[in-house]
């Protein structure tokens, strides 16, 4: 063991040694960062221990071949004063119009080491205003050294209406040193995308999304928002969906690696972004979340139209939204509920067909089919057999109308509220989702999910053959409505939250107008990076603004057309 006075003297001889410019990370305990446990690790070396991972390469910072207390130094240096560790890059940028400048983004083309380098910078302008075009926007941003000698570095300048110009020239090929200011004179190209907020997306090494089931981990997400501010957050991502997977422009499932509240949603870690490839309007996601508050469906989900980036490259209008599943700021309800889909796509899941009633399969959001719930006990026996019962309630309607065994089950309002939300904007292939709250609770129906065969797109356009949507063959051939139709209980509550629907109509069409408005500019940027959609549609694709009329059209006309089958007709 070392005296008090071996000690000073090596403190005072490690502070005279020199520094050589060949030097350690200064990790040396290897967890892939440099923080107060390293600089423990390294004092327990020093004073006689062997700990265990101790690297003492990397722990020698100062590069003189010896780990002392020079290096401890030099890393709580590095720690509170980046000055050191920072360089600075003078961008002079010939802007092709007059604007009012939020942000520089500045992407390499791969993820870099985010302890030593920077893989993604994002400076706020504050508002920098150009009255004239072609002039000069001078900005100096401060970012760690990022050794670019094989990599490129890509510069996107965004203004205040949401365009985005990109900036040609490449800065990468060279390395960014510490302590160095670097200069370029540059010329941004005309906007690449508008009017939205952006997200980019970098896979560790620009590895591209091929499965819908292997998580990519190493994803950094970055969103610019409309008034310049940014999220920045690690996460991971993957592929999504079942026949919109197989489409040139994909859907994504996000997981952030903490909680977070982009665009002001409550916050979650788990989120969607919707293609919306068949969809040459771009509006039936607005449609559906508007329809589904306007019926009064518990839970809406929240969106947001943004445009993609995705390792670099401009992917299009997406939609930000929620993913479907059991939370407190999503589907609230007890530990011992339960979130079933009507779900065909089952055999890659746990899943449980109803053998009493209807023969439909179910596959399980809540609990958990990864940790929560296995096939035959508690959970499972309890909803396979609840299902059960209902299917079997259900089917005595036909012969019996009066009968309300049902009513035990099901929450009858929720029902007549989906059904009213589905069929006006017409949505031939929904997901349906069934909530239990409790095992005390009725059965619900939230949320309205997946527009991609409505408003007309189905390969049965209405109004050419308007099914009535009492004995609508589609229900026929699969879903409860058969046999709720026959119910004239089912039929009351459908009149009642039809008149609380049609007081809220006006509120439809105000906010499918201000998310038109919101991607008039961008959508032309989509629709040049897609000319077509993901699949046939069932009539001939037409100008956006024609399809924004279609759309709109197909919505006022169904509303006359269900008031009065639901007043008239129905009496």
């Amino acid at each position: 063991m070392m005296t008090t006075k071996k000690k000073s003297f090596l403190f005072v001889l490690c502070l005279l040694l020199p520094i050589c410019l060949y030097a350690g990370s200064g990790d040396a305990n290897g967890d892939g960062k440099v923080d107060s446990a390293d600089i423990k690790i390294i004092i327990s070396y020093i004073m006689g221990e062997q700990p265990d991972n101790f690297n003492s390469n990397e722990a020698d910072v100062n590069g003189d071949g010896v780990v002392n207390i020079a290096d401890v130094v030099k890393i709580i240096h590095s720690q509170t004063d980046k000055k050191d560790i920072t360089c600075k890059l003078h961008l002079e940028i010939t802007m092709p119009q007059a604007g009012d400048y939020k942000a520089v983004i500045l992407e390499t083309d791969g993820r870099l080491n985010s302890q030593t380098e920077s893989a993604i910078q994002v400076l706020p302008l504050n508002g920098v205003q150009l009255s004239d075009d072609n002039q000069i926007l001078d900005v100096c941003i401060d970012i760690q050294p990022v050794d670019l000698t094989a990599h490129t570095l890509k510069v996107r300048v965004y203004d205040a209406e949401g365009n985005v110009f990109p900036v040609n020239e490449n800065l990468g090929g060279r390395d960014f040193t510490a302590g160095k200011t670097f200069e370029f004179s540059l010329s941004a190209e005309a906007a690449e995308c508008s009017g939205l907020p952006l997200v980019f997306v970098n896979n560790a090494d620009r590895e591209p999304i091929v499965s819908k089931e292997v998580w990519l981990e190493g994803t950094s997400y970055t969103i610019v928002y409309s008034n310049g501010s940014v999220l920045d957050t690690p996460g991971k991502i993957k592929g999504r969906g079942n026949s919109t997977w197989k489409y040139d422009k994909k859907p994504y499932a996000v997981k952030f690696e903490k909680k977070q509240k982009p665009f002001g949603f409550p916050a979650n870690k788990s989120w969607v972004l919707l293609a919306e490839s068949c969809d040459p309007s771009l509006l039936r996601t607005a449609y559906m979340c508007a329809i589904s508050k306007a019926a009064g469906i518990e839970w809406t989900v929240n969106y947001q139209y943004v445009n993609l980036f995705l390792n670099g490259e401009y992917m299009g209008v997406y939609v930000f939204t929620d993913k479907v599943e059991k939370s407190e700021n999503r589907i609230n309800i007890d530990k011992d509920g339960f979130i079933i889909e009507d779900d065909s796509n089952k055999e890659d899941h746990l899943y449980f067909v109803t053998y009493q009633g209807l023969g439909r399969p179910y596959t399980f959001k809540y609990p958990d089919e990864d940790k929560d719930i296995i096939k035959g006990d508690d959970n499972y026996l309890f909803i396979e057999s609840f299902m059960n019962q209902l299917e079997s309630s259900l089917k005595v309607l036909p012969e019996n109308h009066e009968d309300t065994q049902y009513l035990d089950y099901l929450d009858v309002v929720s029902f007549a509220r989906f059904h009213i939300a589905n069929e006006v904007f017409m949505n031939f292939d929904p997901n349906l989702f069934y909530v239990l709250p409790s095992r005390q609770s009725k059965l619900k129906m939230m949320p309205l999910w997946d527009s991609e065969w409505s408003m007309g797109s189905w390969i049965t356009i209405w109004p050419g053959n308007p099914y009535p949507i009492e004995t609508n063959p589609y229900w026929e051939n699969f879903y409860f409505f058969k046999y709720l139709m026959k119910s004239p209980a089912f039929r009351d509550a459908v009149r009642t939250e039809w008149d609380h629907f049609c007081t809220k109509v006006q509120q439809v069409r105000d906010e499918v107008e201000s998310v038109r408005q919101l991607i008039a500019k961008a959508q032309a940027a989509n629709h040049k990076k897609w000319p077509s959609t993901g699949r046939p549609m069932n009539y001939k694709v037409l100008s956006w603004e024609e399809e924004v009329e279609r759309v709109n059209t197909f919505f006022e006309d169904r509303i006359v057309w269900m008031d009065n089958r639901i007043r008239n007709v129905w009496k």
